[in-house]
């Protein structure tokens, strides 16, 4: 029962990135410029001395989502194929293959394309980044039932 609630978040994260890949660029711009107004208020209080531009922070947030979303979805399909006993290394060509459609959506919205940097930069860096992460808590995991 376990692997088919993993599989049911792992599709509807899927679902979700891909629904915010055909959101016009204006409607995707301004909700990653609220978070970046968000972020820079949260940095001036914690660094008052710092003088953030907006428009390179801007930047910041919305490759840094794209790091964060595929880590977490990566972590979900490391689950979902291991309650379906696949192997783990699966995930990368697969996690790849969601990442270069998630691109290929942007070309149905208006004022948006899609981008080989953010499909093998930051979307593969978020890959690696997910599957890292559940390769060091086994490894920690295993380590506690050892000692």
């Amino acid at each position: 029962m376990k692997k088919y609630i993993s599989l049911a978040v792992s599709l509807i994260l899927t679902i979700l990135i891909w629904s915010m890949s055909i959101q016009s660029g204006d409607t995707s711009g301004s909700l990653s410029y609220e978070i970046t107004l968000n972020a820079s208020r949260i940095l001036n209080m914690v660094f008052p001395s710092w003088m953030i531009n907006l428009d390179v922070l801007h930047i910041v947030v919305r490759k840094t989502a794209h790091v964060v979303e595929y880590a977490l979805l990566t972590i979900c399909y490391i689950y979902t194929i291991r309650g379906f006993k696949i192997k783990t290394i699966w995930v990368i060509p697969i996690g790849l293959l969601v990442s270069i459609i998630d691109e290929s959506l942007q070309m149905l919205a208006d004022n948006r394309g899609p981008s080989l940097i953010d499909a093998f930069g930051f979307n593969f860096t978020g890959i690696l980044t997910g599957y890292l992460i559940v390769l060091l808590m086994i490894k920690i995991k295993k380590k506690d039932y050892v000692s």
